[in-house]
Formats: structure tokens, C-alpha cells, sequence
């Protein structure tokens, strides 16, 4: 209740013994906030991140095998200005990434 009497717009008590949690709001309004069972969360959060790893794995082998099977039969000379691009170029496509994804969330 200090931090709200101060200006804090959101707040947090955690009792670990019974596992509540009480949200303080503005205007020093206070709720209780429903939680779900721990194990459940966990559940869920080792799905989503599962689901990730699998992708990345998936997408990691099909390009392994466009890189093995498709790269031999491309004719791209070798000067230097090839080699900065393709060093360069995952760089830039996640910088671009980044930068839309800030957008993104700073629109929102």
C-alpha cells in the first residue's frame, strides 16, 4: 500500500504460504487475482516451448538439405562481395525482424 500512497500505478502481494495473490490497483483498490495450479502453467509453457524447438528443428534440417543438395548446383561466384552478402544478410533479416517487432508492440 506504500508504493500505491506513492504513485505506484500496479502492485503485487505474494503469500507463499497459502499461494494467493492480491493485486493492488489505482486508487489503492485491492483484488484478489485468480491463479492458475502451477503444474498446469508449466504444462502449457513446456508445450509452447516444445512446439518452438520443433520448428527450429525442422527448419534447421530442411536447410541442411537445401544447403547440401540444392547449393552444389547453384553458380555463385566466388568474390567478395558474395561472401559480405551472404554474412551480412541473416543480420540484416533480423535486425528487420527486430525493428518490425518493436514496432509492433509499441503500436500496441
Amino acid at each position: 500500500m506504500h508504493c500505491s500512497r506513492k504513485g505506484a500505478e500496479l502492485g503485487w502481494l505474494i503469500n507463499p504460504e497459502d499461494e494467493s495473490v492480491l493485486g493492488i490497483f489505482p486508487g489503492q483498490r485491492v483484488e484478489p487475482i485468480r491463479m492458475y495450479h502451477k503444474n498446469l502453467y508449466f504444462c502449457a509453457s513446456m508445450e509452447n516451448q516444445l512446439g518452438f524447438v520443433l520448428k527450429l528443428l525442422l527448419l534447421s534440417a530442411l536447410l541442411s538439405v537445401l544447403i547440401k543438395y540444392v547449393g552444389p548446383s547453384l553458380s555463385i561466384p566466388a568474390t567478395a562481395t558474395n561472401a559480405l552478402i551472404i554474412v551480412l544478410l541473416p543480420i540484416v533479416i533480423i535486425a528487420i525482424a527486430l525493428l518490425w517487432r518493436f514496432q509492433a508492440q509499441k503500436q500496441n
